[in-house]
């Protein structure tokens, strides 16, 4: 019944007066439960009701018209099957990377539409390798004109098939193809030479090597400096060799920006309505949260296998602190290893962390695979995989749904120090949670990630760890100069300073590798204190989590601001509820805790 209601308020909400695409849209907020489920129907062609045992309550990263073998009528009538099967909300996804071989064999024209090199040799996505009757996948060039109309006919397609979210793959466009040597064919030269004007003076492009900013062609500058061949280009892009280069990377990003805000804003002149647009924002990386103002949702790539104590936890966290969902799935590599490792429990890892982190983990049918040395190739998710963890959220929906994290620190996430590959934030965040310290980000942005790190933002948390550089500038550099200069900032080294300075919320006793996350409705301190409880010991060899013996849980009384709760009960994936003594203590509560397999959530209320 939950996701017939979200139909109709959706159905409601989309029909309101269109909303700034420059601030974002809010419609999808209004809209999500933190129990929903959310599929990625890659390359599927059969029965919405096949999904029906995951609970699905809506389509994020949809078809793109451009790779239906049955023409936007098979587009047409899958969109609508979602619709008639109670999923409102269906995306049309637009692959901004490429106008597949297909179409590049069939309209030769935009053969001319795609990105080069300082050389002019065309550029082909590493990982893109098909091709159609001997025409490779080349990367097509958001700047140039037929490439630009391609995509947002494209767009208009999807949404006139039925669609009522956009998602935008790849949607970095020309600006990701630095690390390839591009993009620098006609129409990038010439933007570029525009955008200098637009932010430099004549005398001080004089002093940087532009003689006349009206007929500046960045081509000869490179090649005058010896840039001729990509991989010399590639090789010194970040050295400070290269000219311009700082000054051509931000003028791909603004245009990749603004191709972005004039896609979203075609989508609502075409439905007449606001239509929420999401990004797949790679690992939430810098370069890919160029257009995060504009993006109501990421729907993305992240990367799992080795990594899961550090990366994906904090691409959740600075969704939740930038205010936009997180629908996201792993990589082509992690899909890679999961296909011949036939792994099931550690994709229900990933599930339950991307939920237990207030998030989301999609389903597809079949996953998209790849390695440099296989290529492209598949892997047909079995359904049995999510079915137990989605059929668990779905019948402990209040478990999840408007319930958000509690901190007891703020962690300091720079932008710019992570553009400058600066990660030490994705260790603190990590090692704070590994001492019983739950936290959350503070977001400094920069040029390109267009978020302001405010006082009220700082003042959430009576304490700021600050990983190191922190790279800060103006009046961000300011405001935690102030927060440091009253004491309430700790800079990272390890957790002991920190711990030198607070008494953790959390610790757990009787066992390790367990992560305990705390989570309640916000402004309502009567509701229930709900904490996720994660088996952080994954043995990837026999697929299986080693599981935890019977430990103590003990909160801290800062948990309960209306007072200690009297009841706890533990929810299992699988298992009947369970009924846990709850014994007072000085500094709060303690719950013993039966064991951990996987996941389980304790809930502690007040009789």
């Amino acid at each position: 019944m939950k996701h017939v209601a979200v139909g109709a308020i959706g159905l409601a909400l989309l029909a309101a007066g269109p909303a700034p695409a420059e601030v974002g849209n809010p419609v999808l907020r209004q809209l999500l439960h933190h129990s929903d489920v959310a599929l990625m129907p890659e390359w599927w062609f059969g029965n919405a009701a096949d999904f029906a045992p995951l609970h699905p309550a809506l389509v994020v990263w949809g078809e793109d018209p451009a790779y239906s073998l049955e023409g936007l009528a098979g587009v047409r009538g899958r969109t609508a099957h979602f619709h008639d099967h109670g999923i409102p909300l269906v995306a049309t996804n637009l692959e901004m990377l490429t106008a597949n071989a297909r179409w590049l064999h069939e309209r030769p024209e935009l053969q001319d539409a795609v990105c080069v090199d300082i050389a002019g040799g065309r550029i082909i996505p590493p990982w893109a390798r098909e091709t159609y009757e001997g025409t490779p996948t080349w990367w097509g060039c958001t700047n140039h004109p037929l490439f630009r109309q391609m995509l947002r006919q494209r767009l208009v397609d999807g949404l006139q098939a039925g669609a009522n979210l956009v998602h935008l793959d790849d949607h970095a466009g020309s600006s990701a193809t630095e690390y390839l040597g591009g993009c620098l064919c006609d129409h990038c030269v010439a933007g570029f030479r525009g955008w200098l004007r637009a932010h430099s003076g004549a005398d001080e492009l004089h002093r940087r090597g532009v003689a006349d900013p009206e007929t500046f062609d960045y081509r000869v500058l490179l090649r005058q400096a010896g840039y001729t061949t990509r991989e010399a280009f590639v090789r010194d892009r970040w050295t400070g060799k290269v000219p311009l280069f700082i000054d051509f990377v931000l003028f791909q990003r603004d245009a990749a920006t603004g191709f972005v805000r004039e896609l979203a804003d075609l989508a609502a002149q075409t439905a007449g309505r606001p239509v929420p647009v999401g990004t797949n924002a790679y690992n939430l990386s810098p370069p890919q949260l160029l257009d995060a103002h504009l993006a109501d949702y990421f729907a993305n790539e992240v990367q799992h296998v080795g990594r899961e104590d550090t990366l994906p936890p904090l691409v959740y966290q600075l969704g939740e602190a930038l205010g936009k969902p997180v629908f996201a799935t792993a990589t082509g590599e992690d899909w890679s290893a999961v296909s011949a490792a036939k792994s099931v429990v550690r994709v229900r890892l990933w599930i339950a962390q991307a939920y237990a982190f207030g998030q989301y983990f999609m389903y597809a049918q079949r996953k998209w695979c790849f390695t440099p040395e296989a290529g492209t190739h598949w892997y047909d998710t079995p359904i049995a995989t999510y079915e137990p963890l989605t059929t668990f959220i779905d019948a402990n929906a209040r478990l999840f749904d408007g319930c958000e994290a509690v901190a007891q620190v703020g962690v300091l996430y720079s932008s710019r120090a992570c553009d400058e590959n600066h990660w030490e934030v994705r260790e603190a965040c990590r090692a704070l949670r590994d001492a019983g310290v739950p936290n959350a980000l503070v977001v400094a942005g920069d040029r390109t990630l267009r978020h302001e790190l405010t006082d009220a933002e700082l003042g959430r948390h009576p304490l700021i760890v600050a990983p190191q550089p922190d790279r800060l500038v103006g009046v961000q550099a300011a405001r935690l100069a102030a927060r440091r200069e009253a004491g309430q900032v700790v800079d990272w080294t390890d957790a002991t300073a920190v711990l030198a300075r607070i008494r953790p919320w959390v610790r757990i006793e009787g066992a390790e590798r367990v992560w305990a996350l705390p989570r309640r409705v916000p402004g309502d301190p009567s509701a229930p204190l709900v904490v996720h409880l994660l088996n952080r010991d994954y043995d990837a060899v026999a697929d299986a989590m080693r599981p935890r013996p019977a430990f103590r849980l003990h909160l801290a009384g800062e948990l309960f601001p209306a007072g200690r709760p009297s009841r706890a009960v533990l929810h299992t994936p699988g298992m009947a509820d369970r009924s846990l003594p709850v014994h007072d203590s000085p500094a709060g509560v303690t719950v013993t805790v039966p064991g951990l397999e996987l996941w389980s959530v304790v809930e502690l209320a007040r009789s």
